[in-house]
This record gives structure tokens, sequence and C-alpha cells, in this order.
């Protein structure tokens, strides 16, 4: 079990009163005051949030074909949770406070410490997880990133409910745009609809929480995880290892032997640069 592989099992692939409208420029960056209150009062409702149960919604789109998945959730502060996918995902994550598991459909499961970044994982899953136990990172969007600036679009009607919606975009890791609905009823970011595109690859997903209650009563053995009968720790099948990883030089391995131009005329060895020396560090970078 290594982190990239718990984190990629956990990356599903996968309201507020009205504030009065204005902007201004900081930095010549166009910054729009109304999205960023939006945002600050929805964190500080995550923020200030005990407890929080729903129904967890996933609709994607990826190059035209679609994928649902929904679930029971459930999550209580400091650090418990529990989340089961339907299929075709087919996965539960659950946190007891100290470990997180993703139980897998191949009776395999992934654990890691909540303190070891087992958390953060499962925040990953949606903005709203992570919003709740403090994480502004999904696996697009940095909430936290000053130079984000939300900005505001206006209300929605949705299922009779009101929501105020912002929205925000950027090009890291993939160029993407999100609009953010926060409830008008509990000031909490329950919906998010991304677009982005990912090497080409379009996708379209919908997250949101259906049925949300803010605050119910959850005792702590409701957070107990049971592995399924005969459930073993994931191994990672040869035919998923990353190429890329299996020809990286092992710790403690020689490293081979090169030589590489120099800027300033010539080459440069491995052996010329360790001679009289007992390490060398070699950073690799490029321009462009």
């Amino acid at each position: 079990m290594t982190k990239s592989n718990l984190r990629g099992v956990f990356s599903v692939s996968i309201p507020l009163s009205l504030l009065a409208t204005a902007s201004l420029s900081v930095g010549g960056v166009h910054a729009d005051v109304k999205g960023e209150e939006l945002l600050a009062k929805s964190k500080l409702a995550f923020k200030n949030a005990s407890a929080l149960t729903g129904t967890l919604s996933i609709h994607s789109v990826q190059n035209g074909t679609a994928i649902d998945s929904t679930g029971p959730l459930r999550m209580k502060k400091p650090a418990m949770g529990f989340l089961k996918l339907s299929s075709p995902v087919d996965t539960t994550y659950a946190s007891n406070g100290k470990l997180v598991y993703a139980i897998l459909p191949t009776n395999q499961y992934l654990k890691e410490s909540v303190s070891g970044g087992g958390l953060k994982n499962f925040g990953l899953l949606a903005a709203q997880i992570g919003l709740f136990y403090g994480l502004d990172k999904t696996a697009f969007v940095d909430l936290s990133d000053p130079k984000l600036h939300p900005t505001y679009v206006g209300k929605e009607m949705l299922r009779g409910a009101s929501f105020d919606v912002m929205k925000v975009s950027g090009t890291k890791p993939f160029a993407f745009k999100m609009k953010l609905y926060v409830s008008s009823a509990n000031s909490l970011i329950t919906r998010t609809v991304l677009d982005a595109d990912i090497q080409g690859n379009k996708l379209e997903q919908t997250i949101e929480i259906l049925n949300l209650k803010l605050n119910p009563a959850l005792t702590d053995s409701s957070f107990v995880v049971t592995l399924p009968r005969g459930a073993k720790p994931y191994v990672q099948a040869k035919a998923e290892q990353d190429p890329y990883e299996a020809k990286l030089i092992a710790v403690g391995k020689t490293a081979p032997a090169f030589s590489l131009p120099d800027p300033k005329g010539g080459t440069v060895s491995l052996a010329e640069s360790l001679r009289g020396k007992k390490a060398v560090l070699v950073n690799f970078w490029f321009y462009g």
C-alpha cells in the first residue's frame, strides 16, 4: 500500500443571506466582494457544524459516458466519517477517528492514519466533505487559494430550495470551471458543478448532498469500522503499476553513470561531480 494508491482510490472519477453586490480591483485582479463574502460565510458555517448526514450523489459525464453513484453519508467532528457509494464505484470510505479505510469491491481495503493524510484523501472526494473537516482543497479546487477570486452568479431554485451561486475557475492541475451552490437554509455549499478539461478529456461532474441534516445526534459507535469477512489489504496488480514508477531507482541503489551537456560548454558527469565528495544533489529541471 502506498499513499499514491490510497489517493487514487479516494479520487472518484471520481447559503447565505443576500449580501450587497460590490467589486473592487486589488493588485490588478478583479475581486468580487459578494463572492468572497459568500465563500467566507459558507466556510464559517461548515466550521460551526459538529455533525452532518445525508445522501451524497455523484453524476459524472466523461467524453459522453455517464456514471452515477449515490450513497449514505455521515460525518462527525473531529475526524469520523462514513460513505458507501453504489455501483459502479461500489466502494466504502470510513473513518473511525484514527484510521481512514477505503473498502473496495474486490474485498480488499486500504487504510491510512488520519494524521498521515487519510482524512485529507477522504476530503478529496468532494468539496462538501473537505470543507466539513476544515480542508479547503479538493481534487481540482483549493478554496483557500487567494488567487481563486470567487464570483457571485445569482440565485437559483432547485427542488423548491433557494441557493446563492458563485463560480471559480483555474488552470491547475487542469483547466476547470466550478459553480458552488450555497443553501439559503443553512449557508453550506451543498452542490458543486464542475466542468474540466483533463488532457483533452472533457469531464462534467455534479456532486451534491441530498436530504441533508445538520448537527444530528451521532454516537461514536456508529463510526466503528468492520471489514467484510475475508477482506485483505490491497495489493497493486502488476498491470496497474505505473510504468514510470517501475523505472525509478530504488533508495539505496547506486545511481547509473551519466553525462550531460554543460550550458557553459563541454559536458559534466556524475562521476566527476562525486570526486572527493560523499554525496551530490542532482536537481533535474526543464524550461518551457
